[in-house]
């Protein structure tokens, strides 16, 4: 991202993302504008901090997280924290559908249906 506030918000990112996951920052994020932040083998990740009161998404950067997505084989994700503080991700509907679906059958198998 190249703003202070927009490294913490990266690093918070990396240092929440779930336990035994692979996140990684992206080499010389910010200086490209096709790369995204960070990324893990399922994930390309961008994230916006502290831009607007509110949330509000330009297509663009909509654009952008998903074209990086796709040149990857990943899933785009977006992660956009507002000056008050509030963190949203904003992912493609088809992709959190299928997230309910997997998390349905891994609930399911670990009762034996």
């Amino acid at each position: 991202m190249g703003s202070k506030a927009g490294d913490n918000f990266e690093k918070f990112i990396e240092d929440s993302w779930p336990i035994g996951s692979d996140i990684q920052p992206t080499s010389n994020s910010g200086s490209t504008h096709e790369d995204g932040d960070l990324f893990t083998t399922k994930w390309q990740i961008e994230t916006k901090d502290g831009y607007a009161e509110g949330v509000t998404f330009r297509r663009e950067w909509l654009n952008k997280i998903m074209r990086a997505a796709l040149l990857r084989g990943r899933m785009p994700l977006g992660l956009h924290r507002t000056l008050e503080g509030d963190a949203f991700a904003i992912i493609k509907l088809d992709d959190f559908f299928g997230l309910i679906e997997e998390l349905h059958e891994l609930r399911e198998n670990e009762r034996g249906g």
